[in-house]
C-alpha cells in the first residue's frame, strides 16, 4: 500500500483504485526517493558554483503527507491530501549574486477529483473546492492515477522565494561600475 515510498515509483504517482477507502495513510517523503530528489535537484539549480548533484549532501526536502480516499455521490471517489513540505536548498542572492542557502516550509490541503469532472461547468474555473468541512486546492487525477509529485512541486514553487537576499546591506557588485551613460 505504500505506493509513494516505493523506489520503483519514479513519477510520484498514486493509483487511486489500489488505495483503501476511508483509511488515512501517512507518508514521510525525503530526497532518498528518486522523484523527491528530482525536485530538490531543481531547487538547487540556481546555485552555480557546483553541479546540482553536489549540493544534495548539504540540502534536504522532507514532506509529511496524509492521503485519504473517500466517496461522494456527486463526484465519486476522490482523494484528500494534506501535509507539510520543508526544504533547505542552495540558490543565488539577487543582490550580490553570491551563493546562499534558503529554506521553505509550506502547509497544504488538496482534493483530487476524477478528471471527467474537469470539464464540469461548476468546476471549470475553480481552483479550490469545499470538501469534508474544509477548503482544499482542486486537482484532478487521470486514468485512476493522482500525480502527487506535481502537487508537491507546485506547492513549493507557489511559495518559493523569487528574490532571495543573503545580506541586505552588502555592497552591490554592479554599483562599482560608474561609467557615464551620456553619449
Amino acid at each position: 500500500m505504500n505506493q509513494l515510498i516505493d523506489n520503483k515509483n519514479t513519477k510520484g504517482t498514486l493509483t487511486v483504485s489500489k488505495f483503501p477507502m476511508d483509511s488515512a495513510q501517512s507518508y514521510q517523503l525525503s530526497e532518498s526517493l528518486p522523484w523527491v530528489k528530482d525536485i530538490l535537484l531543481e531547487l538547487n539549480e540556481n546555485a552555480d558554483s557546483k553541479l546540482p548533484e553536489e549540493y544534495l549532501e548539504d540540502s534536504f526536502i522532507h514532506a509529511d503527507i496524509v492521503v485519504e480516499k473517500k466517496f461522494k455521490q456527486t463526484y465519486g471517489e476522490y482523494l484528500l491530501v494534506s501535509g507539510t513540505v520543508k526544504t533547505e536548498y542552495f540558490t543565488q542572492c539577487v543582490r550580490n549574486l553570491n551563493e546562499m542557502k534558503d529554506n521553505l516550509e509550506v502547509e497544504f490541503k488538496a482534493c483530487y477529483l476524477d478528471g471527467v469532472h474537469e470539464e464540469n461547468d461548476e468546476l471549470q474555473d475553480q481552483v479550490d473546492i469545499f470538501m469534508d468541512g474544509d477548503v482544499h486546492e482542486l486537482y484532478f487525477y487521470e486514468n485512476r492515477v493522482a500525480n502527487i509529485k506535481l502537487l508537491i512541486h507546485e506547492q513549493i514553487y507557489l511559495n518559493y522565494n523569487q528574490y532571495p537576499v543573503s545580506d541586505y546591506d552588502a555592497e552591490l557588485n554592479w554599483s562599482k561600475d560608474t561609467t557615464s551613460t551620456k553619449q
